[in-house]
């Protein structure tokens, strides 16, 4: 009698954990659906506006390229395999300059002229690298004006090719050579735009860096005394298109739908996906990833709320970051701080970004701007 209690009792435990089981499943998978569904509808209108402003901006670059080559018979069309033999021939006599002595010490100095330590030592050092590359701003220039240039895994690695132009736009400000300048201004644009048009979240940041660098040069160096209406206009035309935070939103946005994948992957039993591309923290070797595969198996329905979890917090916060800093911050914290128990949420809990500290980087670079045209208006 007290056997068949047991088994009775055994049956209805397991009746119930399966109930548990299939009501969490469906729960998890509906909250899960609902958000990614969200998620994706407006990554895919992102893309979909990308993919147009790409095609418009190669049809404008192949007309402005064909004009250029009939009017001076092809001999400066550069595009197809001789425009990427130019970028790759302009890699490899930059990487040589950064890797030679003159290159480190050139660093140096321009560290110390920040921090307000520079010598004479150091502005004839400075004066002597570009004097003997002054090849290299021609190149830079012109390649920073063709289809293509630098995207990718490259964009963070052309910061030095902007320093080096900036660097030259400080010494043509202070020798009064604004032709040079404005020739160097356009081509930083150019690379800034370039970072700007792709889509993730760190050529965003790259772009930022690069008007940053912008506005340190302009601030510092050019006697505005010296510069005409339409030069002073155009600087001021300059900062005005450089705030656009929706490019910061979009790529929250596109790097939550890349992360669903990872969601994805621990529900598929593939423990072989790519962490480090996603979120600030990697999971650990060993026992946590021995847990990871428990939870992509006995705790499906929890991986899939947690999905639904994190596509809802990107979500929202791909709305906050459109906002101005100030309504924009205490959303972002919210959304930091309710990232939940650890072994509740775990993939979630790596995966979700600082979003606060995105959003203030983002803030001092609105600031730059903002003070830039202010300067030069008044």
């Amino acid at each position: 009698m007290r056997r068949d209690r047991f088994y009775i009792g055994i049956a209805i435990f397991m009746v119930v954990v399966v109930a548990v089981f299939v009501t969490l499943s469906i729960l998890g998978q509906q909250k899960r659906d609902d958000a990614v569904r969200e998620l994706q509808s407006r990554v895919a209108e992102i893309k979909k506006r990308t993919d147009n402003q790409r095609t418009e901006d190669a049809a404008s670059t192949s007309i402005s390229t064909a004009s250029v080559a009939d009017k001076e018979k092809g001999e400066q069309g550069i595009d197809g395999e001789e425009n990427i033999a130019a970028h790759k021939q302009l890699a490899d006599k930059l990487y040589a300059l950064q890797i030679s002595e003159e290159w480190k010490l050139f660093m140096e100095s321009l560290v110390r002229i920040d921090d307000g330590e520079d010598t004479v030592e150091d502005h004839q050092r400075i004066a002597a690298l570009l004097d003997e590359n002054r090849e290299l701003f021609e190149e830079l220039r012109r390649i920073a004006g063709t289809s293509g240039g630098f995207s990718g895994d490259s964009l963070q690695k052309f910061i030095p090719n902007v320093r080096l132009l900036t660097t030259n736009m400080m010494s043509s400000a202070r020798r009064g050579d604004y032709e040079t300048f404005f020739l160097d201004l356009e081509a930083v644009i150019s690379f800034a735009n370039i970072a700007r048009k792709d889509t993730t979240l760190i050529s965003q940041l790259v772009s930022n860096g690069i008007y940053s660098m912008l506005y340190k040069c302009i601030e510092e160096n050019v006697d505005i005394e010296y510069l005409s209406s339409g030069q002073i206009n155009q600087l001021i035309a300059t900062a005005a298109s450089a705030t656009d935070r929706e490019r910061i939103a979009d790529a929250l946005l596109l790097e939550g739908d890349e992360g669903i994948r990872v969601f994805d992957a621990v529900r598929g039993g593939d423990l072989t996906a790519p962490w480090s591309a996603y979120g600030d923290r990697v999971p650990a070797e060993g026992n946590f990833m021995l847990y990871f595969r428990l939870y992509g198996t006995l705790g499906r329905p929890l991986v899939d709320m947690d999905a639904g979890r994190y596509a809802n917090i990107m979500n929202q916060a791909g709305t906050a970051m459109r906002l101005p800093f100030y309504e924009a911050k205490p959303i972002l914290e919210d959304l930091e701080t309710s990232e939940g128990f650890v072994y509740l949420h775990p993939i979630s809990s790596m995966l979700v970004p600082g979003f606060t500290r995105y959003a203030e980087h983002q803030a001092f670079h609105e600031a730059e701007m903002g003070l830039m045209q202010v300067g030069l208006t008044v």
